[in-house]
Order: structure tokens, then sequence, then C-alpha cells
């Protein structure tokens, strides 16, 4: 057989295997658009976790609470979500301003602080 046969082939059955795997197994519904928004939210808020929070926040040899650990944050959340926003937002011990996501709106900023206190 030439190469090029081998080839179509191949293509042929990848081509057929995501077609099946996109089948749908029941009525497709439609995302609403604040489960679209939230979805988005979500996903801008893991992006900028991992550009600018992991490095620091998912290690214990740092100054830094380690995300998705309460315990880790509980002294912190005494001083209430307000107190570690403005923290966030001006920097604090090693932390420069805003985590250095200069681009972090105070709504960004909210939503990683909830994210990492979150328990996985």
């Amino acid at each position: 057989m030439s190469k090029c046969f081998i080839l179509l082939c191949l293509l042929m059955g990848i081509s057929a295997s995501i077609g099946c795997s996109k089948r749908s197994h029941g009525p497709h519904l439609p995302e609403t658009g604040e489960q679209h928004t939230l979805a988005s939210v979500r996903d801008k808020t893991k992006t900028q976790y991992q550009m600018y929070c992991h490095s620091c926040h998912s290690v214990s040899h740092t100054d830094a609470p380690e995300s998705f650990d309460p315990d880790s944050w509980a002294t912190r959340l005494a001083d209430g979500k307000d107190r570690i926003l403005e923290r966030a937002i001006v920097g604090v011990g090693n932390m420069p301003a805003q985590g250095m996501c200069m681009e972090c709106t105070e709504q960004d900023l909210k939503a990683l602080i909830d994210y990492m206190i979150s328990k996985r």
C-alpha cells in the first residue's frame, strides 16, 4: 500500500472518531447568557491565578497562604475579606501590589481571593 493511502485512511478514522465523540445523547440545551458569563469569569480567574498567584500561593515555603487550604487563610480571614483585598491591592510582605497583575480590576482581585480561599 502507498503511504498516501495509509495516511488518508488514518485521517478518515480520526475524523470519524471526532465526529462520534461530539454526538449528543439527548437534547442539546444551550447555555444561558448568565451561565456563559459565569463560565467566562471562572476561566479568566483560573488563567489569572496561573499567571500571577500560583507561583507563591501553591508552595508551603513562602509566607503566602496556600491556595485551596482554608486553614492557611484563617488568620487573614479573621480580619475580613475587605482587608485581604486592601493588602492585595497595595501589596504586603513579599507580595507586590496587585500581585503584579496590573490589568486586574478590583472585581478580578476579589474573584482571585475567593478562588484561592476555596477548598478544592
